[in-house]
């Protein structure tokens, strides 16, 4: 029976199991420690500029932050003006809070009328401070400076885009920095942040963003 056996059957079976004995060789290794250990350093490299990505983010975030708080600090005990009076000092449908048909929807006549949303957080401003003004002031620049980091972001994500350029690309994060420092800081966005009746304003450049 083994001379008659061709020789190419043979030769297939050797082939076989030195395929079989190289592949439990490949498997151990791959299972050692210092295997895992030598993979290729574009993984470590990648991993290494995602960290470094998400630093530079907060970073940049935080100095943001600051950037804006200093800018509006000495507005923060600024008095109620114009329309603050009628949205807020006289709005009897923030006095209760605990309404919904009250907060929800306000008297035609008011600043607030066809804003639920608006006027369900002076309601809450209301609650936890009463009429004291610095409360309103603190969530006005809080909105601000949401809507600052969302550029940020939003700025960030769409510069690192396969299409964008390769050059464009890599200064996504300063370009994204420049654009939302420019919105923390530009004269024009100073109303919607001391004019505590325009957090309209605020409220819908933040979830205008969020969209």
């Amino acid at each position: 029976c083994n001379r008659t056996r061709p020789r190419w059957k043979g030769r297939d079976d050797r082939l076989c199991g030195q395929s079989v004995f190289v592949l439990f060789v490949a498997l151990t290794y791959n299972s050692l420690p210092m295997a895992r250990s030598r993979r290729p350093r574009k993984d470590v490299a990648a991993r290494r500029m995602v960290s470094d990505g998400q630093s530079a983010s907060v970073w940049l975030a935080l100095a943001i932050v600051i950037a804006g708080f200093l800018a509006y600090a000495n507005s923060l005990s600024g008095p109620f003006v114009f329309d603050d009076q009628l949205s807020i000092v006289e709005n009897p449908s923030i006095r209760r809070w605990w309404q919904p048909s009250l907060v929800l929807f306000p008297e035609r006549e008011l600043p607030v009328a066809g804003r639920p949303l608006v006027n369900l957080s002076f309601a809450l401003n209301y609650a936890v401070g009463g009429l004291e003004v610095f409360g309103y002031h603190v969530v006005n620049l809080a909105l601000h400076l949401m809507c600052a980091l969302l550029v940020l972001g939003l700025v960030r994500r769409t510069l690192q885009m396969p299409i964008v350029n390769e050059s464009l690309r890599r200064q996504s994060s300063n370009v994204a920095f420049a654009a939302a420092l420019l919105w923390t800081l530009h004269p024009l966005t100073t109303e919607a942040v001391n004019y505590v009746t325009q957090r309209t304003e605020l409220m819908m450049a933040c979830f205008y963003l969020l969209t």
